[in-house]
């Protein structure tokens, strides 16, 4: 059932998702900066975790 996983082309398809992963995640902090660039100082640090925080619970689902 699981064979293809020690293949190639599934080795090279894990390798694709995880590539993909690191690139979204980057993609996620640089999204979730400029927006809380606009914000007042006093919020900034508690929106920054929030966001960080709720693209990590996201990113795991």
């Amino acid at each position: 059932m699981f064979e293809w996983i020690m293949t190639p082309e599934g080795w090279i398809a894990f390798a694709t998702l995880g590539f993909l992963e690191i690139v979204l995640g980057i993609d996620n902090l640089i999204f979730i900066s400029i927006l809380v660039e606009k914000l007042p100082k006093e919020k900034q640090a508690s929106t920054r975790l929030i966001g960080l925080s709720a693209a990590l619970v996201i990113r795991g689902l």
